[in-house]
């Protein structure tokens, strides 16, 4: 299907600290592609600098063929890449089913003074935002779970919520940071099966994870980092018995578990 996104050199800077050391890295339409390493190796700069949070030090970031380094992250949702974060970011005073229609606000075209008069125009996007909101809650499993506030639902629905939020703004890439992190073993499963049914419709995911069985389980192609260069890529029966790989999470004479 070709390539999506790819980086160029990417790297980032904070004063004399090196975040991300000139990493390139391409994904494929289509794929699940996972992107580890242990902690403080620039996994979540790298998401940052994707998703127009950070503008790199040097390098580029091309997706769908443009390059998308010096654009804000308002920008890049535009065209077309979704996200979640580390730490669950919802307006827990607000029903499941209205996170989700924020979501939607980059979809939708509300002039002043129609919204302020509410025309038939604006109730019918108000209904149809609506409509398909509810439709992204049932594709997460959290129908049932539509008017309850979000700061009510337990942790591991939470995560599903940012994922329907995400999936709101009709990506072609979605970024999931940690998405299974906090969950049990049942949840993680769920959401696995979740992740594969996004990959399966034609979104293109890219995910940080620190549990290894989720990313080795769901993820076509892994990258890894450590101190912010990429040390190794491939499938992931490849890249887990990597020796490069096994001494970044394991030390000197680990073993691959």
């Amino acid at each position: 299907m070709g390539t999506i996104l790819k980086t160029e050199a990417a790297t980032m800077q904070f004063g004399g600290l090196t975040a991300v050391d000139h990493v390139d890295m391409e994904i494929q339409a289509g794929e699940v592609h996972a992107l580890l390493g242990p902690n403080g190796a620039g996994k979540t700069t790298l998401f940052n600098m994707i998703s127009g949070i950070y503008t790199p030090t040097s390098g580029k970031v091309i997706f769908q063929g443009n390059d998308i380094s010096k654009k804000r992250s308002f920008e890049v949702a535009a065209l077309g890449i979704g996200r979640t974060f580390q730490n669950i970011l919802l307006f827990d005073d607000l029903s499941a089913c209205d996170n989700v229609m924020i979501g939607r606000h980059l979809k939708t075209k509300q002039p002043l003074v129609e919204s302020i008069f509410c025309t038939p125009r604006i109730r019918r996007e108000e209904k149809n935002a609506r409509q398909r909101s509810l439709e992204l809650l049932d594709y997460v499993n959290l129908g049932a779970d539509a008017e309850k506030k979000a700061g009510s639902l337990p942790y591991g629905k939470k995560r599903l919520l940012e994922i329907a939020r995400a999936l709101a703004l009709e990506p072609s890439m979605l970024l999931l940071d940690e998405p299974a992190a906090g969950m049990n073993p049942s949840e993680s499963v769920e959401l696995m099966e979740i992740i594969r049914k996004i990959r399966d419709d034609g979104v293109t995911v890219l995910i940080v994870e620190h549990n290894m069985r989720v990313a080795m389980g769901i993820s076509d192609v892994v990258t890894v980092l450590n101190h912010g260069q990429k040390i190794a890529e491939g499938v992931p029966e490849v890249v887990q018995h990597d020796p490069a790989v096994i001494e970044a999470y394991l030390g000197k004479g680990g073993a691959a578990q």
